[in-house]
């Protein structure tokens, strides 16, 4: 429902506003959920800027933040919740919740081999 995501997002610390249809928003929704569970955000709708927030892990738990290479642009990327691994012909890919994933609110599953990093959030 692109009125209650632009709602979310207006709350979302996002310094400007999200329309979802005309800009990325993985980013704009993770630093939404973030502040509306209290936590700090990044301000901002590039994905990669979480590779530089809160603390880095190497062994995520669920609810920790992932940031995964979209295309061969050193500047895209993808951002969401860390929900877990799963294994599929023998490819191991990582189950990732967030916002812009095939334009809907929903789990994707991306190559584990694109993670550029882990993060655990920061309480404000």
């Amino acid at each position: 429902n692109r009125g209650e995501l632009k709602s979310l997002m207006a709350a979302g610390n996002n310094n400007q506003p999200v329309d979802p249809v005309r800009i990325p928003w993985c980013a704009g929704f993770v630093n939404a959920i973030l502040a509306r569970s209290g936590y700090e955000t990044t301000g901002s709708l590039m994905a990669r800027s979480f590779l530089h927030y809160g603390v880095v892990t190497k062994d995520p738990e669920i609810g920790d933040i992932v940031v995964t290479k979209r295309g061969r642009s050193e500047m895209a990327g993808h951002v969401g919740f860390f929900e877990g691994y799963e294994w599929f012909e023998g490819v191991k890919y990582i189950k990732v919740y967030g916002g812009n994933t095939a334009k809907a609110v929903q789990v994707g599953y991306f190559p584990a081999n694109q993670v550029l990093g882990y993060r655990k959030p920061v309480i404000s």
